[in-house]
């Protein structure tokens, strides 16, 4: 009895998070269980906050780093700030985390192909020291778009002879709309 009477009041307690993820109210689970990653990675796909998303993936990311959905959102963040050096840092940590994931390359290179356009209107208007560090930030960004390509071909290593005999096979081939992308920063 005295063994008995703790682990049903823990079951008890784990229970209530469980069955408010399984209804669909993840931030309750969150209040209730803190560390539950799965409920707030629900809360951080659906928010439509900055400030929460930035709130949210600090949070998974202290308690797991590994997480891909987080770094994507960080990412995303700092791309709504116009901080395209972050971007570029977390962005590259979200796809390291998923390498498998071909939106998360998509994404990269339209983050980055703004971030161009970005550094270009910053160039234009301003001919001072901001100018030549926005220019050297253009430079960092377009040397990264250019090297998704070669990230995508590592990826396609990482694809183990067992993994390229299934039928539901990874696709991490540069489509048309990659393609115009990177076709496009060859304007600048």
């Amino acid at each position: 009895l005295v063994v008995i009477i703790p682990i049903a009041l823990v079951c008890s307690y784990m229970s209530v998070p469980l069955i408010s993820y399984y209804y669909d109210d993840p931030e309750m689970a969150v209040k209730w269980y803190p560390y539950y990653t799965e409920a707030k990675l629900s809360m951080l796909s659906t928010t439509s906050s900055v400030s929460k998303a930035k709130r949210l993936a600090d949070g998974i990311l202290a308690q797991n780093d590994t997480c891909a959905l987080a770094w994507y959102a960080k990412a995303m963040t700092a791309y709504i700030d116009d901080d395209y050096k972050s971007v570029i840092v977390y962005q590259k940590k979200a796809i390291e985390r998923d390498y498998f994931n071909y939106d998360y390359y998509l994404e990269y290179a339209y983050m980055l192909n703004d971030g161009l356009e970005y550094c270009e209107d910053i160039i234009d208007v301003d001919k001072g020291e901001r100018a030549e560090e926005y220019s050297d930030m253009r430079r960092q960004i377009d040397k990264e778009l250019d090297t998704i390509p070669d990230y995508l071909e590592a990826a396609k290593k990482k694809v183990s002879k067992m993994g390229s005999m299934i039928d539901d096979k990874v696709s991490l081939d540069i489509d048309d709309e990659l393609e115009s992308i990177l076709k496009k920063d060859e304007q600048y």
